[in-house]
């Protein structure tokens, strides 16, 4: 019998592109204002730094954050700031991006769902990205959540999911994961003996053996949770 629910974040419960692109915009003008010295920072240069720093620190790509902040902090020194200042101020640009980035787009039917079910069910969040659900209007629904930042490893390793199962004082066939990536997040919880739903709207066929469950609008998801408990 399913006694909890874990959720991914972006992409599952939101549009991440749409939550990014406007924590991105954000970012940009908080760097024109205080550090017009800094120029035009393009999407690309940002990425072809972050690709420089994860080749010399690739532990960082568990730890998406500070992955943020190097990147902002050597872009600062390369406009000549000191590297303890620049240090700072990648914290105050990164703050600015973090409170933006938490201003989420949910799919049509998420909330009428999560409210629902978090009458019936302890609900957490795992997520690799660095979105804190507490901080963004769902956060109500949820009794927890793991970041792949916090516990140093990202999904579809087993770190994580176990870390929720923890929470939830669940074994693994109790806790329901559901999420959009095939790898990260159906494969991932598989592995550790979880039951799972995949979040598919597009309706994009399963790639290997033995397509999981599925759905593709919120609004059923209620009806297959009495579903999978009645069996």
């Amino acid at each position: 019998m399913i006694k909890a629910i874990s959720f991914d974040l972006d992409d599952t419960l939101w549009h991440t592109a749409k939550t990014i692109d406007h924590a991105e915009e954000t970012f940009q003008k908080w760097l024109r204002h205080h550090l017009p010295e800094l120029g035009a920072l393009p999407r690309e240069m940002l990425l072809a730094t972050r690709h420089d720093t994860l080749k010399k620190e690739p532990h960082l790509i568990h730890h998406i954050s500070e992955l943020r902040r190097r990147v902002t902090t050597h872009l600062l020194q390369n406009a000549g700031h000191h590297p303890l200042k620049a240090r700072r101020l990648s914290h105050h640009a990164f703050d600015v991006f973090l409170r933006a980035r938490h201003h989420v787009h949910p799919f049509d039917g998420v909330e009428t769902a999560l409210a629902r079910l978090s009458t019936q069910y302890t609900l957490g969040a795992i997520t690799n990205g660095n979105a804190n659900v507490f901080l963004t209007p769902l956060g109500g629904y949820f009794d927890f959540a793991v970041s792949a930042e916090k516990v140093g490893q990202n999904k579809p390793g087993p770190r994580p999911f176990e870390t929720a199962l923890l929470h939830a004082q669940c074994r693994p066939h109790e806790m329901l994961h559901i999420g959009d990536h095939p790898e990260h997040d159906i494969e991932g919880a598989l592995a550790i003996g979880m039951p799972v739903l995949w979040y598919n709207p597009s309706h994009t066929p399963w790639s290997g053996d033995n397509p999981p469950q599925q759905f593709s609008h919120f609004d059923q998801l209620p009806a297959i949770l009495r579903g999978m408990n009645e069996r």
